[in-house]
């Protein structure tokens, strides 16, 4: 199941952090640059929603977009996999 909670740049990177203040999972491994780019592409195209601004900024996934997931119909993409050829990137 997906959740709407907005992620900071660090926990992109570095991993979401729960509520007991510890890292739930390890992020995506990407260097600040690529991370900020992907961020910035994302929501230039209408994936991702900013709230904050400066070095508070969040990102949560766009409703019409996490609606397309729940619904098991965002272009192509498998629930777990990750790209419908089983490939991210």
């Amino acid at each position: 199941m997906f959740t709407k909670k907005a992620l900071s740049l660090d926990e992109i990177m570095n991993g979401a952090i729960g509520p007991d203040g510890k890292r739930v999972d390890t992020g995506t491994g990407l260097s600040r640059e690529e991370a900020q780019k992907g961020l910035r592409d994302a929501v230039k195209h209408g994936y991702l929603i900013v709230e904050g601004k400066g070095r508070q900024k969040r990102y949560r996934i766009a409703n019409q977009i996490f609606d397309q997931i729940e619904n098991g119909k965002e272009r192509g993409v498998e629930r777990g996999n990750g790209h419908k050829n089983g490939r991210v990137g």
